[in-house]
């Protein structure tokens, strides 16, 4: 019986999710190159921004797992790696920028949960790059529960099943159950990456309350970076100066008309008959 109660237990173990509780890491809050945002093209923002403080609500940091300063610290990388990769961070001399990531609105659902993240930013001194940085960025972000499919329910059940005999019998079946599982998880993965999902929304990986939240933060977080990054983009400051030299356009030179000269003809002399001598 004893070892029936430690079968049922280790099952219970191995069907928690081996990412529930994990902290988000700084890549995953990286905008990356597959965002489409525009790159700095030309000063003064081209390398002209530097992160001088980043502040982060510590609803967010909780969302986002971890003790609050590995998240703070993963945060601020983050967004400097995110200014890095689209070429506006700079070095010590660039104009500095503070960050400050405001708390949370949250909204759950039954299946769902939508978290909105605004980042305020206020640039130093009077520079044009300072008066080019944008005041605020917003995202939001719908994380769904995932479904469990049959087929990973089967080999779930499949699994407690050949725990709790071996477990009897005494034998260890721990590493057959581990395979039941992670072939379930496999399956339920396989599936929810196939669900047709509307943009700004996705299935979180697990379907706990916390694995909700946290895979809602970390997308809205990295979302209102990819807005800020992409309003620097579309400010005038962020636009290619128009090229101060032309190619000359050749304009051909005028032909003049040619008048065709009036062609009069003097009339013929009228003939002139000299009448014969008259012969006697």
């Amino acid at each position: 019986m004893a070892r029936r109660f430690l079968a049922v237990g280790l099952s219970l173990l191995v069907a928690t999710p081996a990412f529930a509780g994990v902290p988000v890491q700084r890549d995953q809050l990286t905008v990356s190159g597959r965002f489409e945002v525009a790159r700095a093209s030309n000063a003064p923002l081209k390398s002209g921004l530097t992160l001088s403080d980043v502040q982060v609500d510590g609803g967010v940091l909780a969302a986002l797992g971890g003790k609050p300063a590995l998240m703070k610290s993963a945060v601020q990388e983050s967004m400097e790696a995110s200014l890095r990769n689209f070429g506006y961070l700079g070095d010590a001399t660039a104009t500095p920028v503070a960050v400050l990531v405001e708390p949370l609105d949250v909204k759950k659902e039954q299946d769902s949960t939508t978290a909105v993240v605004r980042i305020d930013f206020k640039a130093s001194g009077d520079s044009e790059a300072a008066r080019c940085v944008p005041a605020t960025a917003e995202a939001s972000f719908k994380a769904i529960k995932p479904i469990h499919t049959s087929a990973g329910n089967g080999e779930r059940m499949a699994g407690v099943v050949a725990m709790i005999a071996f477990a009897a019998a005494g034998y260890n079946a721990g590493q057959l159950m581990s395979g039941q599982f992670a072939s379930a998880k496999a399956q339920d993965r396989a599936f929810n990456a196939q669900r047709v999902v509307g943009k700004g929304e996705g299935v979180a990986l697990a379907g706990g309350d916390t694995d909700l939240l946290q895979f809602a933060v970390m997308h809205a977080t990295q979302l209102a970076m990819a807005d800020f990054i992409r309003q620097l983009g579309a400010s005038p400051c962020g636009q290619p100066s128009p090229a101060t030299t032309s190619a000359a356009v050749a304009t051909p030179e005028a032909v003049p008309e040619i008048t065709p000269a009036a062609t009069t003809q003097a009339p013929a002399a009228p003939a002139t008959t000299t009448p014969a001598a008259a012969t006697s």
